[in-house]
């Protein structure tokens, strides 16, 4: 599983009054590299997530997709990922 550091700073480096997302999932879908007129970069994609969780004693099954949209330097980082692949998101 490979990863992308949107923030710039891996999980697992200590950080102090900082907060983390992280998010997993296979890209389902990815649109070609665009700029606005002002010349950011830009990049949709869709990713779905799937895992299990432990709620109330009993094990959960988790799927669903996400639609997200990255800018810049993300936006290009993004448009080299492959499609099936799973991406790790932080």
């Amino acid at each position: 599983m490979d990863s992308l550091f949107v923030s710039g700073t891996p999980l697992d480096e200590p950080t102090s009054a900082v907060n983390h997302a992280v998010f997993s999932g296979k890209l389902l879908q990815l649109s070609a590299l665009r700029y606005t007129p002002s010349g950011i970069a830009v990049c949709t994609l869709e990713l779905e997530h799937h895992s299990q969780i432990i709620q109330a004693g009993s094990p959960r099954a988790l799927l669903f997709t996400v639609e997200a949209t990255a800018l810049s330097d993300a936006a290009i980082a993004v448009s080299r990922l492959q499609l099936g692949e799973t991406y790790t998101f932080t």
